[in-house]
């Protein structure tokens, strides 16, 4: 959606100042009111221990840096690493949008999100393979998630020039259902997911 409103919409500066100005206030005040309410509930929310002070632990969320530390990615509120990851994917497509041409090359965009996404899990996997916390931050870091934000633009644009038959349309309905149903969700099973949704999307689109 953020896509199909902003590809034609971005064309200088001024414009991208005020797209990320919306884009701020559509997601922090309701974060900035939710720090102190769940700080003050239920106070850190570590699964392990952490050698920060709890004034850094604030801090970061509120100048939206919490999601560039493992200790800090989650220590507040749990799920709010997807709001960094948002913000931030905000911050690089007004910038593909406006510098480097997004419009016409989302398909190149989304295979080199995927690919650095694909290596950081199997690096993160070969160098990190005992360490749950770095694979686990990894993992829900723009490195590895990113490139799911650029698929939905990547659809917007194929579904123009695309079509997806019914045959594979019902197959990989098919098989999303019986891997969600049947199979344990894995790392793996994202990139799957994303896939076989997105085919389901075109074919809808």
């Amino acid at each position: 959606t953020i896509f199909m409103i902003y590809i034609d919409k971005l064309q200088n500066r001024k414009d991208f100042h005020k797209y990320l100005i919306k884009r701020f206030f559509r997601i922090m005040p309701l974060l900035y009111i939710l720090i102190p309410v769940y700080y003050f509930t239920f106070g850190l929310s570590l699964k392990f221990d952490s050698s920060l002070p709890d004034w850094y632990h604030i801090l970061s969320h509120y100048t939206l840096l919490f999601g560039f530390h493992s200790d800090t990615m989650s220590s507040i509120i749990a799920p709010a690493w997807s709001i960094f990851d948002e913000f931030l994917f905000y911050i690089i497509l007004g910038v593909s949008l406006l510098i480097f041409n997004v419009r016409n090359n989302i398909f190149r965009y989304v295979i080199i999100l995927l690919i650095i996404s694909f290596l950081t899990f199997i690096l993160s996997n070969i160098f990190y393979s005992n360490q749950m916390i770095l694979k686990t931050y990894l993992f829900l870091s723009p490195l590895t998630q990113i490139f799911i934000f650029f698929v939905g633009g990547g659809i917007y644009i194929m579904s123009k020039k695309i079509t997806i038959s019914k045959g594979i349309f019902s197959l990989s309905t098919i098989i999303l259902l019986i891997y969600s149903v049947f199979l344990h969700s894995t790392t793996l099973s994202v990139y799957l997911s994303v896939i076989l949704f997105s085919i389901m999307i075109l074919f809808l689109s």
